[in-house]
């Protein structure tokens, strides 16, 4: 479930989260991620839309927006906080869970280069979720 709508960014404090100037244009884009008829996320994402234009027409039918601006810009650079929060209001009711639940918050932001492409935070009820990770130390120069 996708839901979008497009505006012209003009917060500073999001311009900022964005690393852009106050005004830019931006999509932004609201996904819900269901496993075995259950929620299990809600994707809030935004979009700058002077590093993607094409982002402005995809519908995202075909591709889920993650996956779709790999396709189209790769990114360069990336940014992950992991954090724990709970359920707001809004979010409670989109989950399916009560207020004040406590859940896992991924908020992630990309770039290519110098350019951000998007900023993306992503909710999971604490109870339907896990973040996992193998970490290797850098490799030495020969």
């Amino acid at each position: 479930d996708i839901g979008r709508r497009p505006l012209i960014h003009d917060r500073s404090v999001e311009a900022a989260q964005l690393d852009s100037t106050s005004g830019a244009e931006v999509l932004r884009i609201q996904c819900l991620h269901i496993v075995d008829g259950k929620p299990t996320a809600v994707e809030r994402r935004i979009i700058l839309l002077d590093t993607v234009p094409l982002a402005r027409d995809e519908s995202f039918a075909t591709a889920p927006p993650a996956k779709w601006l790999l396709s189209q810009v790769p990114w360069s650079r990336a940014k992950h906080v992991i954090r724990a929060v709970s359920a707001d209001a809004a979010t409670a009711r989109i989950l399916e869970i009560d207020r004040g639940e406590p859940c896992l918050n991924l908020i992630r932001q990309t770039w290519q280069n110098d350019r951000m492409v998007t900023y993306v935070e992503i909710t999971h009820p604490g109870d339907r979720f896990q973040f996992a990770g193998i970490f290797h130390p850098a490799e030495k120069p020969a």
